[in-house]
């Protein structure tokens, strides 16, 4: 055979291989190259969207990608070579694809380079979300053909000790965490009136004998516009730190405890401790949560832990513990009872029991019906006109035809337009928000089918607002979604566990759940990294204002100003404040917000923040003998003239 023939042959043998691995290969050996330069030249990787290299600059990242790739083809050849040297029989085919598999995982080098820029989640969040779960789904291939995924975790992974343990720390870490930046903002004068000022006065007013209780509301009550007596309940232990401060640490500590309900379900459900961490840290690392807990203060944010007990307690059949839970889940607030009934729709739906979901259906409806027919002072169940006025209803504008027609206008537009409501839940801005949500979960809660009816009151809830606040994962509204999407996550590796769909038979079921739980960690972890609060980026605010984590001198001295100012201020005085020092002096027993209840003992002011009204009003007090006890910059602090 002449040495042409050989080639010839060798040729086509080595073509018919390589198109099962070549171009994996070429792919791997390119990354490197694509993932450091970037790195190596930061400055240049803002022109990565907008192609602005110069012809000089195009042609040394070419060099550079050039030197890489050859470096890679060097590793490839001598790994071939050493595998020839001690096993003759083993092809270059079969090398490059073992190579293939174990440097897998550099797939991921150039997405992460990319992600690695400080301002690429709030300028390309679809990149960025697209970003994320590719390098979530190569995870959890790379670890599905690992050998790891061979390993019997459970019997290593038994110690309930341990898991509680690791349970314990990411909770306390994650409410510690929260609880610090919690408190920075509120000190930065970041939080206002509307909505901490509010519930500090609840509990002020709760713990001294006034339930929902708000000087500063129509009518001096909360109750009128939202019904959540959990927060009486809870006032007791507000005399223990009653300031404000003491809200954002409850409310830190509430949401890390939901933690524990998610550690129990995966546990139970995927039958070993390690599954339920790792679902602990899951639920504790999604941006979603970590904007429900950091926007001030809201009973609502208290439903979600609650919410995932009342499942727990469902799925493992604890009636015991399901009954003082579901009691304690209607008292967060009135239209929690609204999402009991979804609750009661899916017991009777998943066959939970049916004697379960008639009771909570009939305890959902009867105590939705007595709290608005009665409580909350409104003449008809499903809506008070004078509260639409007042605001409630205009979060739907655009899908209600009538504002007077309150909430039963929601429902007249799903039966007589659904072609324009299909449209408005699909907008850009709705659909980027539920790929926020789902992104960290990668996607599973969609393959829990029976959970799905529990989605649907959160969907409509939050899909047909017209306020952009609703459907943002920076605002506590997510709350009425996101405990059901990270339940539903848990059943969908569940049902994965227990059989495979008909799209994946060859498929091994106990390392793909081990590999979509990697894949699950890293999804919530690069998440958390560019959307959540834990770690520092661009993407996240706690509802309309970043989060300062390094106040300024001036800024500490302000609040330093503010701090002694009301302290300064007798304890039975009554105080006008505007918005944003309002928070700092709720803890009283009559507290006005200014300009618009402005008769009081002391004014505390912020002059820069007024407007023409405010600035009339003011004037207008300070003829009237008002003088300024203190001032700190645009700051003040008035006092009543003796009488």
């Amino acid at each position: 055979m002449s040495a042409a023939s050989i080639v010839e042959q060798w040729f086509r043998r080595f073509t018919a291989h390589a198109r099962r691995w070549a171009a994996l290969t070429v792919l791997i050996c390119l990354c490197p190259g694509w993932a450091l330069w970037p790195l190596r030249w930061p400055q240049w990787s803002g022109h990565l969207q907008d192609n602005a290299l110069s012809l000089p600059d195009r042609y040394e990242v070419a060099s550079y990608v050039a030197v890489t790739f050859g470096l890679m083809l060097a590793v490839y050849v001598a790994h071939a070579w050493r595998g020839r040297a001690h096993r003759p029989e083993h092809t270059i085919g079969a090398s490059n694809r073992e190579l293939n598999r174990k440097l897998l995982p550099l797939l991921a080098a150039p997405v992460l380079s990319w992600l690695a820029r400080d301002t690429v989640g709030a300028q390309h969040p679809v990149l960025t979300l697209l970003a994320i779960t590719s390098v979530a789904g190569l995870a959890a291939a790379a670890l599905y053909r690992s050998p790891l995924a061979r390993i019997q975790w459970e019997p290593i992974a038994a110690s309930r000790t341990i898991a509680w343990l690791a349970l314990v720390a990411a909770a306390s870490a994650y409410a510690a965490t929260t609880m610090r930046l919690g408190f920075l903002h509120h000190r930065n004068l970041a939080t206002a009136a509307y909505d901490l000022g509010i519930y500090d006065q609840i509990f002020w007013q709760s713990s001294h004998g006034n339930p929902l209780g708000v000087s500063f509301l129509e009518g001096e009550s909360h109750a009128l516009f939202h019904f959540d007596p959990l927060l009486v309940l809870l006032s007791p232990l507000y005399l223990l730190w009653p300031r404000a401060e003491f809200l954002i640490a409850l409310q830190a500590v509430w949401l890390a405890s939901g933690a524990i309900p998610v550690f129990l379900l995966a546990r139970r459900l995927l039958r070993a401790q390690w599954s339920g961490v790792v679902f602990a840290f899951v639920y504790l690392l999604q941006p979603a949560l970590h904007g429900i807990g950091m926007y001030e203060f809201h009973s609502l944010a208290l439903a979600g832990p609650l919410i995932l007990l009342a499942l727990y307690c469902i799925e493992a059949r604890r009636w015991r513990a399901y009954v003082p839970t579901l009691a304690l889940l209607l008292l967060v607030r009135e239209d929690m009872a609204l999402l009991s009934f979804a609750i009661a729709v899916y017991c009777a739906y998943g066959r939970k029991g049916t004697r379960v979901a008639l009771f909570t259906a009939l305890i959902a409806i009867a105590y939705f019906a007595v709290v608005k027919g009665y409580i909350m002072s409104s003449g008809r169940v499903l809506g008070d006109t004078t509260l639409a006025r007042q605001g409630y209803i205009r979060f739907y504008a655009d899908v209600v035809p009538d504002a007077d027609l309150g909430p039963p206008g929601l429902l007249l537009t799903l039966f007589t337009n659904p072609a324009f409501v299909l449209q408005y839940v699909l907008a850009e801005a709705k659909v980027l928000y539920l790929a926020k949500l789902l992104v960290p979960l990668m996607m599973l809660p969609l393959l829990a089918r029976r959970t799905w009816i529990l989605y649907v009151y959160g969907l409509l809830f939050l899909l047909l607002a017209s306020r952009g606040p609703v459907f943002s994962i920076h605002f506590q509204y997510s709350t009425v979604l996101e405990p059901m999407l990270v339940f539903g996550c848990v059943l969908a590796l569940a049902r994965l566990r227990r059989g495979l769909p008909g799209w994946a038979p060859a498929l091994d079921r106990r390392r793909l759940v081990i590999a979509a739980q990697a894949g699950l960690l890293v999804a919530a972890a690069l998440s958390s990294w560019k959307y959540g609060a834990l770690i520092h980026n661009t993407s996240f605010r706690a509802g309309f204002r970043a989060v300062n984590r390094e106040p300024s001198p001036t800024a500490q001295q302000r609040y330093a100003w503010v701090a002694e100012m009301a302290t300064a201020i007798p304890r039975g005085a009554t105080v006008s404040a505007t918005s944003r020092l309002l928070p700092h002096v709720s803890n009283r027993d009559w507290v006005g917000f200014f300009p618009h209840q402005p008769k009081a003992n002391y004014l505390f002011v912020n002059e820069a923040k007024l407007k023409k009204r405010g600035r009339a009003v003011l004037n207008k007090r300070r003829r009237e003998g008002y003088h300024t006890i203190s001032r700190h910059g645009k700051l003040l602090l008035l006092r009543q003239p003796d009488p």
